[in-house]
């Protein structure tokens, strides 16, 4: 796989657990705990695929991180997970 790959969610053990995923396939990862930290990560690099929790701190913060990434980086692909129903 070409590109980057950023990692957000809030819990620092599935960010770095994706990370360690990743690593092990020779991809390059970043990750972020919060919608604010994600957003300055998609500023500065390209990240091909995002991988974000759709529920951060909260449902509407999860939904506001999906605006800024249309906004920030409409050609990345977007993967979203969450723990909750």
């Amino acid at each position: 796989m070409n590109g980057r790959v950023l990692v957000v969610d809030d819990e620092e053990a599935i960010v770095a657990g994706i990370m360690c995923l990743l690593e092990t396939e020779e991809i390059e990862s970043s990750g972020a705990f919060d919608r604010l930290s994600a957003e300055s990560l998609m500023k500065g690099t390209f990240y091909s695929v995002i991988v974000a929790d759709l529920r951060l701190h909260t449902e509407a913060e999860g939904l506001e991180l999906l605006d800024d990434i249309r906004r920030i980086s409409p050609r990345s692909r977007v993967l979203t997970l969450t723990g909750f129903s």
